[in-house]
């Protein structure tokens, strides 16, 4: 496993090998954070195996992977019958924006843990940049469009509930 480097930045004498160096090492070791977390989290859960998701699929309304599966029972395997008015559950498409959001809050709680502090000075790679490229890393065609502008969108609220206010 990568660790992490030993300072936040490289030094400001450092040369541009240095720092590509600097760089090069603080995308592993967040890659490499943020893939042991993502594992922790899933074993955390149930255990998701492929017949699980297929069931899931299946009473979502999409009961193809799971007659797949089990070809033998093809013709007896349908989606769940709903009552009149009901739909069922939405699946959300995959936003790879949203994705390298989240890994940059989870960046900044990292570089938060390891070096106590999360604010890079101005010109230098933020979380964003690291988290895109790690989006790209990971997703490839899905985040090749990823922008810093992108992302921090992504990373707002939608601004549909106002928060409340307390009085004191």
């Amino acid at each position: 496993m990568s660790e992490a480097p030993r300072t936040f930045r490289p030094p400001p004498d450092a040369t541009p090998a240095q720092r590509r160096r600097h760089d090069a090492q603080m995308r592993a070791w967040l890659a490499a954070a943020l893939d042991r977390d993502n594992i922790a989290a899933m074993r955390g859960g149930p255990r998701m195996t492929y017949e699980s998701i297929c069931i899931a699929r299946a009473r979502m309304g999409d009961p193809e992977p799971l007659r797949k599966l089990y070809p033998q029972f093809a013709d007896c395997i349908h989606a769940p019958r709903r009552r009149k008015g009901q739909k069922y559950p939405k699946v959300k498409p995959f936003n790879a924006a949203k994705a390298a959001a989240d890994f940059a809050r989870r960046i900044r709680a990292l570089w938060q843990q390891q070096y106590g502090t999360k604010n890079r000075k101005q010109g230098e790679k933020s979380a964003e940049d690291f988290a895109i490229e790690i989006a790209n890393e990971w997703f490839e065609e899905k985040a090749a469009h990823l922008t810093v502008d992108a992302v921090l969108a992504a990373a707002k609220t939608s601004g549909k509930h106002k928060t409340r206010k307390t009085r004191k």
